[in-house]
Formats: C-alpha cells, structure tokens, sequence
C-alpha cells in the first residue's frame, strides 16, 4: 500500500513534472553585544547624517519654529498622533458598537488624529484639547481689548487663571 507522498510522487513522474531543488535557507549571522552595539551606533550616525539640515516633509513652518518648551511641538504631536492611532485600532469595535458612549470614544479619537494631523500640515489647530490622550483643554488668553470687544488667542498653556488676567487687563486699562 502506498502513502500519499508515494502517490502524489507518482502522479507527477507519470505526468512529467519535475520538482525544482529549493535551497534550504541560509542560518541568520549571530552578532555578539560588541557588534550589535556598534552596528547600533553606525545606523544612528547615518541616519542623523541623511537627515541633516532636510525638514519634515509636509509640516507646517510655524509648527517647526515652535520653541523646544512648546506643548505643541512637532515631536510631541507626532507622538501623540501615533499613540492615538494605536488606540483607536484598539478600539475599533467601539464603530458599530450599540453603547453611545463606546461610538463617541471612537469618533473623538478618530476626529483628535485628523486634528493634529491639520495641525502639522497646516499650522491652525482646529481642537480645544490637547496632549496624549487630548485631556488637557486649550486656555484662552485676553491679547488685547476695547470697550466692546475681547480678542482672545488660543494658548496651550499659561501660567495665570481667567481672572489673573482679567486683572491684569483691568490695571493696565486703568492706567
């Protein structure tokens, strides 16, 4: 009685199909902690050396001439893009979900990512959170004012609540 192989052998011989020899594959080269260290650091050296003086492609000007302190630096927002890109695949059975709740965690985090993705590209940060995980809400701060009018401007972070700087404001008009 033959076995399958046997037969399936058979078969091909009989039709005139000739298996082709596969080169077994060759063993992957063990390095040492020497050489993966220094491996490490050539990478790091050529990399740093292509990357010299070019700038991110398709980031905002304004965005890359943030100060390093800046809350929403280049960086920091490129981090938090790819954390909530993770979290949203992570939830992506919140989509459909039937639970209100679950389908707005979804959209929200959907909607931060294109809005800081709108902020690297275009510079206007079209959101009223910010940070990782979009917990932190954006502060307005009086700029300048009239007696009809307040222009505000959208600061990430600021030392003073509302009313510090209301009296700020009220002092100097007083003056």
């Amino acid at each position: 009685m033959a076995t399958r192989k046997q037969k399936e052998a058979a078969m091909l011989e009989e039709m005139g199909f000739e298996r082709k020899v596969v080169k077994p594959m060759k063993k992957k080269r063990k390095m040492t902690e020497e050489q993966r260290a220094a491996a490490v650091e050539r990478l790091a050296k050529a990399r740093e050396k292509r990357m010299a003086g070019k700038k991110p492609a398709n980031v905002n000007e304004d965005v890359l001439n943030l100060p390093d302190g800046h809350q929403l630096r280049h960086e920091n927002v490129k981090e938090w893009i790819s954390y909530n890109k993770d979290h949203l695949k992570s939830i992506k059975l919140y989509k459909d979900s039937k639970d209100a709740k679950e389908r707005s965690e979804y959209i929200n985090t959907q909607t931060y990512i294109k809005n800081l993705e709108t902020w690297l590209r275009t510079g206007v940060y079209l959101d009223h959170r910010w940070g990782k995980t979009g917990n932190q809400m954006m502060r307005f701060k009086v700029v300048a004012r009239s007696e009809t009018t307040v222009a505000h401007v959208r600061v990430g972070h600021t030392d003073k609540t509302y009313e510090q700087i209301e009296e700020l404001m009220d002092e100097q008009s007083s003056s």
